[in-house]
């Protein structure tokens, strides 16, 4: 009963084409539900992930400048 290329996103909405509201009810509502779960699970994960690059790139600038502010405190011109 699963048809593939019907369904589409537009904004906050899953539209599905060629289907009636008792072919959603009876046999896609539960696909939709767990795709939208899986995909809730990995949107969460890249978001983490994302994050961790973030910190991992500011604490590397953080590192850079302070090794750059201690050389040249030690560079004298006089």
């Amino acid at each position: 009963m699963h048809r593939q290329g019907i369904a589409r996103v537009s904004g906050s909405s899953l539209i599905l084409d060629g289907t009636t509201i008792e072919e959603v009810r009876d046999t896609h509502v539960a696909t939709v539900r767990q795709t939208v779960a899986a995909t809730n699970a990995e949107y969460a994960s890249e978001l983490a992930t994302a994050e961790r690059e973030r910190e991992s790139d500011e604490a590397r600038k953080t590192a850079h400048e302070a090794v750059v502010r201690k050389v040249a405190n030690d560079m004298r011109f006089e």
